[in-house]
């Protein structure tokens, strides 16, 4: 857990591969600051290609919250 996200173990669907899904804190009340913020992290993740680093796999919006997917 860190200043705006939470980040839990979860289980994707499609292929049963465990994965780390991102998540703006559910106390924190997203406002445009908090969501670009997100967007911004999950756009940069997107972009890196390296081994020390995470994969972004996924994102999107459920229950009206902002997720995505990482290695």
């Amino acid at each position: 857990q860190g200043g705006m996200g939470v980040v839990y173990e979860a289980v994707r669907a499609a292929d049963g591969a465990t994965v780390a899904l991102k998540t703006i804190r559910p106390a924190v009340a997203p406002t445009p600051s908090t969501i670009d913020r997100f967007g911004r992290e999950a756009a940069i993740l997107r972009r890196f290609d390296h081994p020390n680093i995470v994969r972004f796999l996924d994102g999107g919006e459920a229950g009206g919250g902002l997720w995505f997917a990482m290695e």
